[in-house]
């Protein structure tokens, strides 16, 4: 008969069973719970079942089998069950016998595992380096922002990043804190550009704010950046007096401004100094081959970035149209991602694959313009 007795009581051992028929060996186990009591008789393992145990587990609880004779050897899958249980202390008497606490428990260790992932990929990154047999890129759109802070650590990123084989990467973030601890981690691959966004409430008011611009003065002070950006502008703001300070920093300190806007903001921009150097973020977003083609023929420090166009590319073969315009202009083109969401690092590599995929249509010098040297000499950065 199972007692019931609440858990972690243990009964004292009487000369002869209670009333209630417990036997002298069950008033021996750490009484828990029916449930717990049962589980541990369907699985206890006799001293003579054990068989041949490693010291001093052997000497411990092997002895003859009843009726005696030589002991008995399990077979090799009941000793390694064995060595795995756990025993309660092994009480005196000549009709004594272990009895099995608990059975092995199955854990899950979450953070163990996350850290697995993120030694994966710098494994990777450090066995496929980023030029193994593969055209290196620059990827001339990454965000790190504080929301990715908790999904992905540095290392995290920066191993991605290789394994995917960015060579490059034109960082900004929401706050810039992000872009300075990947920069810290690999000042070789990670090249700056400073974000005009303390906080995202920031996007839609930056080139009208003073605040703002005070605090972008004082983080180039740093003086890591390459340019400013990646920023959200649109036709009609240029008439906000202080967007004109902006380009005249930018010139004087020779940053590249990375604006994603229409074309309307773009000619805004040089129309305040033709001589500021624009990287025209995913070429407008929905401007076609024609009006990106004609905009490089007026603006010729008019650089264009491809991030999210997968129009350039669709159903995986190169768009004739666009294809002719790279032909035209080979040197104004790069190649970047948009890590926008947390989500984007993990379909970086895939999306990085469909790049390469189009980049192998065009001709060997012009790909490894588009994907890398463009972007290098733009940025100062061969």
């Amino acid at each position: 008969m199972i007692s019931s007795f609440p858990a972690g009581v243990r009964r004292t051992r009487p000369e002869a069973a209670g009333a209630s028929g417990i036997t002298r060996d069950s008033r021996w186990m750490p009484i828990a719970s029916v449930t717990e009591k049962i589980a541990s008789i369907s699985f206890s393992v006799t001293t003579w079942s054990i068989g041949f145990l490693p010291a001093p587990l052997s000497s411990t609880f092997a002895r003859a089998p009843p009726g005696g004779g030589s002991r008995r050897l399990a077979p090799p899958r009941i000793h390694r069950l064995a060595a795995r249980l756990r025993f309660a202390p092994r009480p005196r008497g000549p009709n004594s016998r272990p009895i099995l606490l608990e059975a092995p428990r199955r854990r899950c260790y979450p953070r163990a595992m996350r850290r697995l992932a993120v030694l994966v990929w710098i494994v990777l990154g450090t066995v496929l380096p980023s030029d193994a047999g593969e055209l290196p890129l620059f990827d001339a759109h990454i965000h790190y922002s504080q929301p990715d802070w908790a999904v992905y650590s540095p290392e995290a990123v920066l191993g991605i990043l290789a394994a995917a084989g960015v060579k490059r990467a034109l960082v900004s973030s929401t706050p810039d804190d992000g872009t300075v601890r990947l920069w810290e981690k690999d000042p070789r691959r990670i090249v700056p550009e400073l974000r005009p966004y303390r906080t995202p409430r920031d996007l839609g008011s930056w080139y009208r704010d003073p605040a703002v611009l005070v605090y972008v003065e004082e983080r180039l002070r740093r003086g890591i950046y390459k340019g400013i950006g990646e920023f959200h502008l649109s036709a009609g703001h240029a008439a906000a007096p202080l967007l004109g300070r902006w380009v005249a920093l930018a010139v004087a300190q020779g940053l590249v401004m990375h604006a994603h806007s229409d074309a309307g903001a773009v000619r805004e921009l040089f129309a305040l100094d033709p001589r500021v150097r624009v990287l025209w973020a995913h070429a407008g977003m929905t401007a076609g081959p024609v009006e990106v083609g004609a905009m490089l023929d007026r603006y010729p420090t008019l650089w264009v970035e491809l991030a999210l166009r997968t129009d350039v590319a669709p159903e995986g073969a190169l768009d004739t149209g666009w294809r002719a315009l790279f032909l035209r202009y080979p040197d104004h083109f790069c190649v970047g991602t948009d890590t926008w969401t947390a989500s984007r690092w993990a379909e970086l590599p895939q999306y990085l694959a469909g790049v390469r995929a189009w980049l192998a249509e065009l001709p060997p010098d012009v790909a490894r313009r588009i994907a890398f040297t463009n972007a290098a000499r733009l940025y100062g950065v061969e």
